[in-house]
C-alpha cells in the first residue's frame, strides 16, 4: 500500500503531535503535563471599606453593653442586699446576666423580619437607642427588679447582629465575603475586651478617683452608673455614625430609591410627559429596565412584586443549617459559662473557695 492511502499508526500519531513540536516523540510525562482545561483566575471584588468600618462601629456597642456589667454585677447584687448570704450571690447575678440573652433570644428573629420590611437603617438605629437606654437605666437601678427590667430592655433591643450580617451579605459577593464576615467576629472580641475593662475600671469612681469624682454625691449613691453611662455614650456615638454614614442596602429600598431618582430626572427633563400622581417608572416584572440617565421612563404606578422567602421550618430542616446552629450554640454556651463562672469565682470570698477579688481587679 502506498504512503498516501495508508492509515497512520499509533506511533505516527505520537510522533506527529509531540509536545516538543512537530515530529518530536510523545512521552507519558508529556501527556500528564498538558492541562485538560485552562482555568481563569477569579478576580476578587474590592471590599467596601467605608461601610464595613461603619458596621464595625455599630457592632461594637452591643458586646460592650453586654459585658460591661460582668466585673461588678456580683458586688452590685450584694450591695443592694438582694442576697444576704454570700453563697447566694451567684444565683441572682446569674439571673441578671442571662436575662439579656433570654430577651435577645425572643426578639432577635422579629428584628430581622422587621428589617426585611422597613429597611436595615431604621432597625439598627432603633436597636442602638434601646441598648443605650437599657445600659443607662441599669446604672440608675436601686433594686433587683430595676436591674432585671433594664437588663431585659437592653437584650430585647439587641438585634443588631442579625441586621449587620444581612447588610454584609448585601454589600459583598462570593469573592470577598470570606474577608468581610470575620470582621464582625473580631469586633465582638474587641467589645468583649473593652466592656469588662470599662466596668471594672469605672465602678465606684468616687472611691477610686476621689480627686475627680469625690465631690459627686450622685456617683456615691449610684457607684455603678459611670460605666453604664460610658456604655450608653458609645451606643449614642454608634447611632450618630450610622445615621450619617450607613447606607440602606435592603434590595427593595435600593430599587425604590433608584426608581424615584430616575423618575425625578425624567420629570425635570420632560415635565409634560408626567401627570399628577405617584412618580414611579414602569418596570415589567422579570425584565429590569435601564435606569441610566438616557433611559426612557413612563410615570405610571407599578405594583410591587412580592418576594417569597424560605420559612423557618424549611431552614431548620436543612442539615447544614442545623450543624451551624449547633456549633454556634456550643461555642456560645462554653464562652458565656466559663466567663461568668470565672468572674463569680474571682469575686467569691476565700472562705467559700473564691479569690475575693474586687471589681476593678476582675475587669
Amino acid at each position: 500500500m502506498s504512503a498516501v492511502g495508508r492509515t497512520p499508526s499509533a506511533d505516527d500519531v505520537r510522533t506527529a503531535v509531540g509536545v516538543g513540536g512537530i515530529g518530536s516523540p510523545v512521552t507519558p510525562e508529556d501527556v500528564e503535563q498538558q492541562p485538560l482545561l485552562a482555568k481563569g483566575k477569579v478576580q476578587r471584588t474590592p471590599l467596601p471599606v467605608s461601610q464595613l468600618a461603619v458596621l464595625c462601629m455599630v457592632r461594637l456597642a452591643d458586646p460592650i453593653a453586654f459585658t460591661q456589667i460582668f466585673p461588678y454585677v456580683n458586688a452590685m447584687v450584694e450591695e443592694l442586699h438582694v442576697a444576704d448570704n454570700p453563697a447566694e450571690v451567684g444565683f441572682y447575678s446569674g439571673l441578671v446576666d442571662s436575662l439579656f440573652a433570654i430577651a435577645q433570644l425572643f426578639t432577635i428573629f422579629y428584628w430581622g423580619r422587621l428589617s426585611d420590611r422597613i429597611g436595615r437603617r431604621p432597625v439598627i438605629l432603633t436597636c442602638l437607642l434601646g441598648v443605650a437606654c437599657g445600659s443607662f437605666c441599669f446604672g440608675l437601678s436601686k433594686s433587683f427588679y430595676q436591674m432585671l427590667i433594664s437588663r431585659a430592655m437592653g437584650g430585647a433591643f439587641s438585634g443588631i447582629v442579625v441586621v449587620v450580617q444581612s447588610i454584609i451579605s448585601e454589600i459583598t459577593d462570593k469573592t470577598n465575603q470570606a474577608q468581610a464576615f470575620p470582621l464582625i467576629g473580631t469586633t465582638w472580641c474587641i467589645g468583649a475586651i473593652l466592656g469588662p475593662l470599662i466596668g471594672g475600671t469605672l465602678s465606684h469612681p468616687a472611691e477610686r478617683y476621689p480627686k475627680i469624682f469625690g465631690n459627686y454625691d450622685f456617683l456615691k449613691d449610684r457607684p455603678y452608673f459611670l460605666p453604664c453611662f460610658i456604655s450608653s455614650l458609645i451606643s449614642c456615638f454608634s447611632i450618630t455614625i450610622a445615621y450619617f454614614f450607613l447606607e440602606e442596602t435592603l434590595p427593595s429600598k435600593v430599587l425604590e430609591k433608584k426608581l424615584r431618582a430616575a423618575a425625578k430626572a425624567e420629570l425635570l427633563r420632560n415635565p409634560s410627559t408626567c401627570s399628577y400622581g405617584t412618580l414611579t417608572p414602569s418596570i415589567t416584572p422579570g425584565r429590569p429596565r435601564d435606569l441610566s440617565a438616557g433611559a426612557s421612563l413612563s410615570c405610571v404606578e407599578t405594583p410591587a412584586t412580592k418576594v417569597v422567602g424560605l420559612t423557618t421550618q424549611s431552614l431548620l430542616l436543612n442539615q447544614r443549617v442545623r450543624n451551624v446552629l449547633i456549633a454556634g450554640f456550643l461555642l456560645s454556651f462554653v464562652w458565656a459559662g466559663s466567663e461568668t463562672v470565672f468572674i463569680l469565682w474571682a469575686y467569691t470570698p476565700m472562705s467559700l473557695g473564691g479569690l475575693a477579688r474586687k471589681p476593678a481587679e476582675i475587669g
